[in-house]
């Protein structure tokens, strides 16, 4: 049935998306979050066919996990200010062009290979509760020219290859 489902919508009330709970479903272009997610996991939507998700209302999201939207045709993202995790290549080799927390965001942690591989982003905004960007966290996204990191952040590391080849 998994090749039929084209669109999803989790009811108010629900607060986790389970690992693999979408993933290989080909069919699925559209999904609509509970309000109340406060997870997402591993491998939630990896290698389904969304082109679109939005995020911005989900204000008790507080974890993206590993592959969760990796290899996506998604072009836009608004993570939520609750957002403090994550993981590791959730968002690589989508399409995403902007990546901009707000100041009020309290991200934490940018997981290894997070926005790996997005030769369409250009600009990486980040906000003050950073501590990690890890590995490989931004490295092959061949058009990013511009990383604003503020001076009065929290940031404690930065790992290997973070931003190689930009």
């Amino acid at each position: 049935f998994r090749f039929f489902i084209t669109d999803v919508i989790i009811s108010d009330g629900i607060t986790n998306v389970g690992n693999y709970a979408f993933y290989q479903m080909n069919s699925l272009t559209d999904m609509r979050l509970s309000k109340d997610t406060k997870r997402i996991g591993d491998y939630a939507f990896n290698q389904s066919a969304i082109t679109e998700i939005d995020l911005a209302e989900l204000t008790k999201l507080e974890h993206i996990g590993k592959y969760a939207f990796q290899n996506l045709g998604i072009s836009e993202i608004v993570i939520p200010n609750s957002v403090i995790t994550i993981e590791d290549s959730a968002f690589a080799q989508t399409k995403i062009k902007k990546l901009e927390l707000s100041s009020s965001s309290k991200l934490e942690r940018i997981g290894e290979s997070a926005f790996f591989g997005i030769d369409e982003l250009e600009r990486v905004v980040l906000p003050n509760s950073i501590k990690t960007i890890s590995s490989s966290a931004f490295a092959y996204a061949y058009n990013l020219s511009s990383v604003t990191i503020p001076s009065n952040s929290n940031l404690e590391a930065i790992g290997d290859y973070a931003f190689q080849e930009n």
